[in-house]
């Protein structure tokens, strides 16, 4: 298994590689085309290989994650499915006892209470194991062409919002994806939000790509320290209460999916932003 990883990720680095410097190698030769035409005065060489070198290390730093998310998740499902199985059963065993008790009991009687606490962890950790097995399961993707503010509209209106203020900033784009998938991505990073502050907001952003839709969902909650932003994706990391810490990597996981990325950032004005970018169609 672990050398089945190492050969995909030398095959995809040789591959992104390959890629960036055949569009270096192209942008060179369309800035001699327009220079013998008169045009691309004030472009150098240098700008183009700037620009294809930046164009690489995010290529580069993609890719690295996809393979590194694809490596986690792969230990995880070896053994997620036993654990599982050998956990499941007894806690159902467990909690079918503690229902039983609990009928016994009156409802003042401080007993029934430690049982109702037993039932509420048995089910955080009932939590916990759906979450590893939607992380360790591989999804088949039924895409469809999908109008990405119409389905936030949707998704937002469906979701209990804890008070929070949620602003959408209307948008045109699509994307080819999985309607289920897409909104459980959004949803969780929309949840995540309002959980952490009492003011969202969501947009289209402009970024360098052409080819990308960049949506950003913004918060006015208390940010996220440097340090701690490359744990935010890491299965079972969580910086809430009683958080299982599954919601942000099932989302990373299905946006790589669909050849998206999705990075964490400081907000303008304080608070976190997270920036999904979506293949245009």
């Amino acid at each position: 298994m672990k050398g089945n990883h190492q050969f995909d990720t030398l095959v995809a680095s040789i591959l992104a590689i390959s890629l960036a410097l055949a569009f270096i190698i192209f942008l060179v030769a369309l800035l001699r085309i327009l220079k013998a035409r008169g045009m691309g005065y004030g472009i150098t060489k240098d700008d183009v290989v700037s620009h294809g070198l930046t164009v690489l290390l995010e290529e580069m730093k993609t890719l690295k994650d996809q393979l590194l998310l694809k490596e986690r998740l792969a230990a995880l499902g070896e053994i997620s499915a036993a654990i599982i199985h050998q956990i499941r059963n007894p806690l159902s065993v467990i909690a079918g006892y503690a229902k039983l008790l609990i009928k016994s009991f009156d409802e003042n009687d401080h007993r029934a209470r430690y049982l109702e606490a037993i039932l509420t962890e048995i089910q955080s950790i009932n939590q916990v194991m759906e979450g590893l097995i939607e992380l360790s399961k591989s999804s088949h993707l039924n895409k469809e062409p999908l109008e990405l503010f119409s389905l936030i509209k949707e998704i937002v209106s469906e979701m209990d919002l804890k008070g929070s203020q949620v602003v959408l900033e209307p948008f045109e784009a699509k994307t080819l994806g999985d309607r289920m998938l897409i909104k459980q991505a959004i949803k969780n990073l929309i949840q995540n939000a309002t959980e952490m502050a009492d003011k969202v907001a969501i947009r289209a952003i402009k970024e360098d790509s052409q080819d990308l839709t960049s949506i950003e969902i913004r918060d006015n909650g208390p940010g996220i320290p440097l340090e701690e932003r490359e744990k935010v994706f890491l299965p079972f990391y969580s910086r809430k209460p009683g958080g299982t810490g599954v919601g942000l990597t099932l989302s990373q996981k299905i946006i790589y999916s669909h050849n998206g990325s999705i990075e964490v950032r400081d907000a303008e004005e304080g608070g976190t932003s997270f920036v999904i970018k979506l293949p245009r169609y």
